[in-house]
């Protein structure tokens, strides 16, 4: 675990309140099946998987805001035997099933595509030779060459895949899968471990973007130029622990390090879940019905399919979607708080903080239109994403923000713990000079004397009789060493 300050796991039914009937049910029965996993994680999990589905169809008109995506981006970072496979392919299925669909349809579409070229292969030579045989017995050429322009200048487009599911990509194939407009490309993955190693983890700056729904572009030697415009895509990484140190602040002596795609803010852009193991199953007085897990899922295919459908008949609009009325006064309320938090209790968290209103938003849509075909967001959707996107800022806490620095004193301390460990290990460390440790540190000597006293007080040093001027290090290497994530 990330953090002992990590708020402890609400009940079950506690997590899945804030979720509307239909949604809730859907996770209790994926709950129901999978009593070690974590609720917050299946929450957490199943609103990238349904904002994945609707994203494409709609974008969030927020008061004074240019218009966003809805797709709910989500980080689960979940320890080995935390359930999160079983999880994810309850969740997948009907996108698994569409990338199949999409593989057999492509390979229609090419075979359609090459029969198509080769007949307006044909078409263009018969041309040709009318246009010829016109002009050898001096009649009009004019309609010949006309009907030969016209096949010359006639474009047939190569059928587009559009498998949605992102698998080993890099930043090329990524724009050639979303090249053209109003493309999809869905990151949902119970393995983000190999999504977090990949090459695509060196252009965070696109990968914002992408998020936020700007147009891309790539450019190529010696080959057309790829362009994304209005692209849709979805965040929904499972990843392990290990998976996410590489990118967790990294003290040094007096500082803390940040990886470039923290403070870039790519992982400000995603909605952290910590999952620990289930202490509190679903009680069982609740009934659980697996029927509405297929719906969902049946819902959730018919999506994918209409979207597919849309792009074929290139059909690249996108719903306008508004807050109620009643809405917009608590939105407003809930900016000048964020503002207000940002400068106070919530400082050392800004970056998530400043994406908060935009995570709201994007929520409250999801949980909105699943259930209603209204494109007026209601209150009630915007108080239950709130109370979500606030449980996340918490999480994200935990996992990203560095906890304060030590005071100096300590800091000193432990440099020269880290110094003895590097460089006097065995032998040598019978017998250190104190001198040597405070030139090699750059150690005034009070706070040379005051951090080797603070040593010998916790038994991690003796004093050397046979060498005035040096200690014994010994003890530093027989204690235990204890390392605490926050």
């Amino acid at each position: 675990m990330f953090s002992d300050h990590v708020p402890s796991m609400p009940g079950v039914l506690d997590v899945f309140a804030c979720l509307p009937a239909e949604i809730r049910d859907a996770a209790l029965s994926i709950s129901a099946g999978n009593t070690e996993a974590d609720p917050s994680m299946i929450r957490t999990h199943l609103l990238s998987v349904l904002s994945s589905a609707m994203a494409p169809f709609y974008r969030l008109h927020l008061p004074g805001w240019k218009p966003i995506p809805i797709s709910v981006n989500t980080l689960c970072i979940v320890e080995v035997g935390g359930s999160k496979s079983p999880v994810h392919k309850a969740l997948i299925e009907p996108l698994e099933q569409y990338r199949q669909l999409s593989h057999r349809q492509h390979a229609d579409d090419c075979s359609a595509y090459e029969t198509h070229v080769s007949q307006h292969r044909v078409k263009l030579e018969i041309a040709k030779s009318e246009a010829k045989r016109a002009r050898r017995s001096g009649l009009s050429v004019d309609e010949a060459l006309a009907d030969l322009s016209a096949l010359t200048g006639a474009v047939i487009p190569a059928p587009k895949f559009r498998p949605r599911r992102a698998d080993h990509l890099d930043l090329e194939s990524l724009l050639v899968q979303l090249s053209g407009e109003g493309e999809s490309v869905d990151f949902i993955t119970d393995e983000g471990d190999k999504f977090l190693s990949s090459s695509l983890m060196r252009h965070v700056p696109h990968l914002c973007d992408l998020i936020d729904g700007e147009s891309l572009e790539y450019r190529r030697e010696r080959k057309r130029p790829l362009f994304a415009v209005s692209p849709c895509a979805t965040f929904g990484l499972m990843a392990q622990p290990s998976a996410i140190m590489p990118f967790r602040p990294r003290q040094t002596r007096k500082d803390y390090v940040e990886h470039k795609a923290v403070t870039m803010g790519f992982f400000a852009r995603l909605l952290v879940c910590v999952a620990v193991a289930n202490d509190k199953p679903l009680p069982s007085t609740v009934s659980v019905s697996e029927a509405s897990l297929e719906a969902l899922k049946l819902k959730l295919r018919d999506l994918y399919e209409r979207q597919n459908q849309r792009l074929r008949n290139r059909d690249f609009g996108r719903i306008d979607v508004h807050l109620a009325p009643d809405a917009e006064s608590y939105w407003k309320e809930l900016a000048r708080l964020t503002v207000e938090r940002k400068r106070g209790p919530w400082r050392h968290v800004s970056d998530f903080v400043s994406k908060m209103l935009s995570h709201v938003g994007r929520v409250a849509a999801v949980l909105h239109l699943w259930c209603s075909d209204t494109i007026f967001i209601s209150l009630e959707a915007l108080r239950c994403a709130w109370e979500i996107v606030c449980w996340h800022l918490h999480q994200y806490e935990s996992v990203f923000v560095p906890p304060p620095l030590a005071p100096q004193s300590e800091a000193d301390v432990a440099a020269i713990v880290s110094l003895v460990r590097e460089q006097y290990w065995g032998v040598k460390a019978e017998q250190v000079s104190t001198e040597e440790i405070g030139l090699l540190l750059a150690l005034p000597n009070n706070r040379l004397r005051a951090a080797l006293l603070r040593l010998s007080q916790r038994g991690l040093t003796k004093p050397c009789l046979s060498s005035p001027g040096s200690i014994n290090c010994i003890p530093i290497f027989s204690q235990s060493r204890q390392i605490t994530l926050r």
